[in-house]
C-alpha cells in the first residue's frame, strides 16, 4: 500500500529515496520475523514426525 502511494498516476516514482527506504525496512522486518518464528516451526515439525 505504501509503495502504491509513492507512485503517481503517470507511473513515475515521486520519492525514490523513500521507496528504497521502505524496501529496506520491509526486507529487514521480514528477516527478523523469520528468525523469530523459524525455531518454533522446526519444533512443531519435529513434534509431528
Amino acid at each position: 500500500m505504501v509503495l502504491g502511494l509513492l507512485v503517481i498516476e503517470r507511473s513515475e516514482i515521486e520519492h525514490p529515496d523513500l521507496l528504497a527506504q521502505a524496501g529496506v525496512i520491509t526486507v529487514t522486518l521480514s528477516l527478523v520475523l523469520h528468525s523469530l518464528t523459524a525455531p518454533l516451526g522446526i519444533r512443531c515439525y519435529r513434534a509431528t514426525t
